[in-house]
């Protein structure tokens, strides 16, 4: 590689640095307040960039949150993933796909709680919210159908209740991780397989308990 071709790569790699580096200071900040409480300044203080370098990456704030929210959906999508695809015990993958649930909630809820709330007066971030979410409910209702389909589910309107559990899950998750002091994950997932297990599979869900169409 010529001198030439390493500084090219030498900077593209610092840009994607820095943004980076943007992008964790202002999920640390999160952290400590609420977004409206926190300004740009603080967040390039913290990474240790200039204002100046903020505008090569975002437009602006929001555009911040929807990176962020980018970087999170890649782990809502993953939680969900077992279950979605199929396993050998839907309702042991349901609950261990809860529980990863509950634990991304934990780790990144303080984000999305920034991200819900600034969706309220921003239509871009509430459209970047909004897909992530019908996302969510696309690839729910999916999967009841086939459990419907395997004789395993009497759902009626499948569509209607996989987007009241998804927006369940998320009402209820940021309530208890959406801001300081936070809630427990094994409980969440626990009272969140109690719901989601007797919905679709027409059965208590506390574990190991008989039941249902598929006993």
């Amino acid at each position: 590689m010529s001198s030439a071709e390493q500084r090219v790569v030498r900077r593209r790699r610092e840009r994607s640095d820095a943004r980076q580096r943007i992008l964790d200071s202002a999920r640390e900040l999160l952290e400590e307040r609420p977004w409206s409480a926190i300004t740009l300044e603080e967040v390039m203080g913290r990474a240790q960039l200039t204002r100046t370098t903020f505008y090569r990456y975002f437009d602006d704030r929001e555009l911040l949150l929807i990176a962020l929210l980018q970087e999170v959906a890649v782990d809502l999508d993953a939680a969900g993933a077992p279950w979605k695809t199929g396993a050998v015990d839907p309702v042991a993958e349901l609950r261990e796909n809860l529980r990863t649930l509950a634990e991304v909630f934990a780790e990144h809820g303080r984000l999305l709680q920034a991200i819900a709330d600034a969706a309220s007066h921003d239509s871009d971030l509430r459209a970047a919210y909004l897909e992530l979410a019908d996302r969510l409910v696309e690839t729910t209702a999916e999967r009841i159908a086939a459990e419907v389909a395997a004789g395993r589910s009497k759902i009626v309107d499948v569509d209607q209740v996989a987007c009241a559990l998804t927006w369940c899950n998320e009402r209820y998750l940021q309530r208890l991780f959406g801001r300081r002091p936070l809630g427990d994950p094994g409980v969440a997932a626990a009272a969140l397989a109690e719901i989601w297990i007797a919905t679709i599979y027409g059965r208590p869900g506390g574990p190991d308990r008989p039941g249902g169409p598929d006993a």
